[in-house]
């Protein structure tokens, strides 16, 4: 198996047509469908389920989300070594959420190590998890919940939930009683989250919403579906609606900063370290 394999493999999974892969890769299809059926030969399985339009097979997701991971290291790898002559890289992982709590200290460490610079990945608290863990980024940017296994914490800040509203309510803080009597939205990172403290008060709110990102669940508020539960730090995505806090200690989350455990951590991240609050995951 070569990198221009998976290269190519991806090209056609995004593209779902091998005719129209080849031409984003400026080559001539019989060539790239020989080469896909030398990969799944060497692989032992069927990776595409061909017909109108390619999909993948279960095989084939995998195999995509590995390979994405893998040109990611080569491509970093071939970086960091030809700019070790000037710059020094630093790959850190955020969330929807927690990048505006992390930029000043980006901005502050760069004044100080002007020669350092930044590649930023954008995902969910469990996508960031198997990044680090599998070495593409050098640290993250997460929230709890969240498991803390094999890595170092530091407590960046809190965060307590807020209710998103089309309309201004008049209390100026909620009791998490008065939820229940709502159309909730909720996106899944903080389904169970915010469900398990409910149901720890015997209160059994009315989920009229489900969805992945809490941008996404604002939009449905601006349709006038509901009320969204979402981390004060989303805020900034709020100019057009009413932010109402909750005010119950047991909806509050913790702005973590995480890098692995290791013998000998690099002299990048104990720099970077340095610059953010010493407080590590388990104090109070």
């Amino acid at each position: 198996m070569e990198f221009r394999q998976l290269e190519y493999f991806r090209t056609i999974a995004d593209a779902g047509s091998i005719s129209e892969a080849a031409r984003i890769l400026h080559m001539s299809q019989p060539p790239l469908s020989t080469s896909m059926k030398q990969l799944e030969e060497e692989m032992g399985n069927v990776l595409f389920e061909r017909g109108r339009k390619i999909t993948l097979t279960e095989a084939g997701k995998i195999l995509y989300e590995r390979a994405g991971i893998l040109l990611s290291l080569s491509k970093n790898t071939i970086r960091e070594v030809s700019a070790t002559k000037n710059h020094a890289l630093l790959k850190i992982g955020v969330t929807p959420t927690t990048l505006p709590v992390i930029l000043p200290y980006l901005a502050e460490f760069r004044k100080a190590e002007e020669n350092y610079d930044f590649e930023i990945y954008d995902g969910t608290t469990f996508r960031l998890h198997t990044l680090l863990e599998d070495k593409v980024i050098d640290c993250a940017v997460v929230r709890t919940p969240t498991r803390l296994n094999h890595v170092n914490a530091i407590v960046l800040g809190t965060d307590m939930m807020y209710i998103a509203s089309k309309e201004k309510r008049k209390e100026k803080e909620l009791a998490l009683k008065e939820l229940a009597g709502l159309d909730l939205i909720l996106y899944r990172r903080y389904y169970d989250f915010i469900l398990n403290e409910m149901k720890k008060h015997q209160l059994n709110p009315h989920i009229s919403v489900t969805c992945d990102d809490g941008r996404t669940a604002l939009d449905f508020v601006r349709s006038g579906m509901g009320c969204a539960v979402i981390p004060y730090s989303l805020h900034s995505a709020c100019c057009d609606l009413y932010l109402t806090k909750i005010n119950d200690t047991g909806l509050q989350t913790k702005i973590l900063f995480i890098y692995r455990k290791e013998k000998e951590t690099d002299p990048s991240i104990e720099k970077f370290v340095s610059c953010l609050p010493q407080k590590s995951a388990g104090s109070d």
